[in-house]
């Protein structure tokens, strides 16, 4: 080891003890790592789920593939549905029967079928959207066949003159409504008249003309009729009626062939979202996705909720585990004036050297962390010989401004504080770089090999005596 270089005289010493021999590895370096990175966390999660997650793509791209080849009609009522809420079997009887359907979902493609076939029946089904305001007004004038099947309030009271609902049909039999309702004898439509009675859930209206009464005698008040006879053409209010399901009960394939066979061309109008919207507004995708899309969004979101409890979940106690690294308080300080150099911040920065090299003066010179910044002055300027004008010159940080000021400013509060310590007898401050560590402690009566740093290597002479 190699003895430091001693500093002239009178300039502030900083003493640097030797960096350590670079082959020896520090503790840190040889540590084993504890703690690994966010990729190495993510390919070890993605082994250990690798194979749930492949069956959960299988399974959405089954489903998708599923969806897109799929080509039956799941609408309720759909007119291709065979389910047992679809129309599919009534749709085909009607066309056994020579009557051609021309299904339409919006009131545009209605209107260009009803200008092509100014002859044809038309059926206004309205199930989860009302019809356009436009077409059931211009309905409401035309000399057409017209059924409507379970009209909303908005259409009632636009095209069928204010028809009021009178009560629900239950799906099973009641003291006020019976399970099978009777045509009536009052009844003037002859496809109700065919099929005599029907039998299916439904809707009653309030009018006096019409037929399939909810009480058996129609002489009684709130009667009700399932199908009602308007100025605009008849309303049914019970469209379970020709649901596969129940068009094989009693009378209700009749009805339907009734109803709606009575031209060859058939057109058949349910509404969709888009004739709710006007011109300027855009419907939501969400309202064209089918009822079962809902429950799936709903699954899927609790699955999800329990994936993350599952993954999240701590497997055992805390353990507590030393840091790999240990950071010097040296690093800190450097790491701090880094920043206040960056944020050019050299007024903060020399009023907070300022307070620390005011705090360490009354330390060293036992006055307390209380005292005044007048006292401290004083006691130094008393312990160095200097004017108290001088000191505190030296300690003012109102001029500092800029880096270099801040510098120089630094420097002065250094050789300050060696001064006061060597004039106390403690010695000049050690000041430790980050790579490296504090020198072991000495026994005073230990030899060394060389001068301590800030010693003067030349021995003190002494006056020779001479003889008597």
């Amino acid at each position: 080891m190699t003895a430091p270089i001693p500093q002239r005289s009178g300039a502030p010493s900083s003493p640097v003890l030797p960096a350590p021999d670079d082959a020896a590895p520090r503790e840190s370096q040889t540590r084993p790592p504890t703690v690994r990175n966010l990729s190495a966390a993510l390919r070890s999660t993605l082994r250990r789920w690798q194979l749930w997650l492949l069956l959960v793509i299988i399974g959405v791209l089954f489903s998708v593939v599923v969806q897109l080849l799929s080509v039956e009609d799941q609408e309720r009522y759909g007119l291709n549905n065979t389910e047992l809420d679809g129309y599919a079997a009534i749709a085909a009887v009607l066309q056994d029967q020579g009557v051609e359907i021309h299904p339409a979902s919006t009131a545009e493609s209605a209107r260009a079928l009803l200008e092509d076939m100014p002859e044809a029946s038309i059926v206004v089904h309205e199930d989860r959207w009302e019809a356009s305001r436009s077409l059931t007004r211009d309905l409401r004038s035309q000399d057409r066949p017209r059924v409507w099947i379970t009209p909303s309030a908005a259409t009632r009271e636009e095209a069928l003159g204010g028809l009021a609902p009178a009560r629900a049909i239950p799906h099973s039999s009641t003291t006020d409504v019976p399970e099978v309702l009777d045509a009536g004898e009052d009844c003037t439509v002859p496809a109700a008249q065919r099929a005599e009675t029907i039998r299916a859930p439904g809707q009653l209206y309030d009018v006096k003309a019409g037929c399939f009464l909810g009480r058996p005698d129609p002489t009684q008040d709130d009667v009700g009729r399932v199908l009602a006879a308007t100025d605009a053409g008849l309303v049914f209010g019970a469209p379970d009626a020709f649901t596969n399901r129940h068009i094989t009960s009693e009378g209700n394939a009749a009805l339907a062939l009734g109803l709606f066979g009575e031209q060859s061309d058939l057109i058949w109008y349910t509404p969709s979202g888009v004739d709710t919207l006007s011109a300027d507004e855009w419907a939501s995708p969400w309202d064209f996705m089918p009822d079962w899309v809902d429950m799936l969004t709903w699954w899927l979101f609790v699955c999800a909720l329990l994936l993350i409890l599952v993954a999240g979940r701590r497997h055992g106690p805390v353990v507590v585990e030393p840091l790999p690294v240990e950071v010097p308080a040296s690093e800190s300080a450097e790491g701090r004036g880094r920043l206040y150099q960056q944020a050019d911040a050299s007024t903060e920065a020399s009023r907070t050297l300022r307070s620390a090299h005011l705090l360490r003066l009354a330390r060293l010179l036992r006055l307390g962390p209380g005292t005044p910044e007048q006292q401290v002055i004083g006691a130094v300027a008393a312990q160095t010989g200097r004017s108290e004008q001088e000191i505190a010159r030296t300690v003012d940080a109102a001029a500092v401004s800029g880096n270099t000021a801040m510098v120089r400013y630094a420097q002065g509060l250094a050789a300050l504080e060696d001064e006061v310590r060597i004039r106390l007898g403690h010695g000049p401050r050690q000041i430790l770089r980050p790579s490296q560590t504090p020198p072991a402690p000495q026994d005073a009566a230990a030899s060394h090999d060389g001068p301590t740093p800030h010693e003067d290597p030349t021995p003190p002479t002494t006056p020779r005596e001479e003889a008597p």
